[in-house]
């Protein structure tokens, strides 16, 4: 699930938004998962999808999408 600066980078900007979607889709359902008590698979999962979607907008802010 962790994805790179390095494999972010060669994505154009419409390309980082589908990925971005993608990503914030998953965090809301290990989200909704942990909220309604069920132990999700992996917890740091999170953690990593917080920093993909940090490292998503950096990316499209330094490219002027944002």
């Amino acid at each position: 699930m962790k994805s790179t600066k390095k494999d972010l980078k060669g994505l154009g900007i419409e390309a980082l938004d589908v990925r971005l979607k993608e990503v914030y889709g998953e965090l809301m359902k290990i989200s909704a998962q942990t909220a309604s008590g069920a132990n999700p698979k992996n917890l740091h999962a999170i953690k990593d999808m917080k920093k993909t979607i940090a490292r998503i907008n950096t990316l499209k802010k330094a490219k002027g999408g944002l």
